[in-house]
């Protein structure tokens, strides 16, 4: 079980989307499947990568590390409902991403 504040989102052309956050409980491992969830919807992914804060590779993150998540298929444009414009920047909020229950998934 694991719980992660997303904080950030892009893509990496070649790599996939980026969710950038700190782990706010639990752990998580590179094949996990997870719930993310914004403002409006709530998508089930599968981890393709993890890097830790400098951007080095790594195959588990731990509650109270910041964590970028690594996703195949995910589209930006599902965000639109939690960006928030602050002093000329746009910011994230509301979304997070959580442990996904063998009930929750997919084949």
């Amino acid at each position: 079980m694991f719980e992660m504040r997303v904080d950030d989102v892009f893509t990496i052309s070649g790599v996939g989307t980026v969710l950038t956050g700190f782990m706010q409980s639990g752990s998580i491992s590179v094949g996990d499947q997870a719930v993310c969830k914004t403002r409006s919807r709530e998508l089930k992914i599968r981890v393709a990568g993890l890097v830790d804060a400098s951007s080095k590779p790594i195959k588990i993150a731990e509650n109270g590390s910041t964590v970028g998540v690594i996703c195949k298929q995910l589209d930006l444009s599902i965000f639109s409902d939690s960006l928030q414009s602050r002093n000329g920047y746009n910011v994230i909020e509301g979304v997070t991403l959580s442990y996904a229950p063998k009930s929750h998934w997919w084949g």
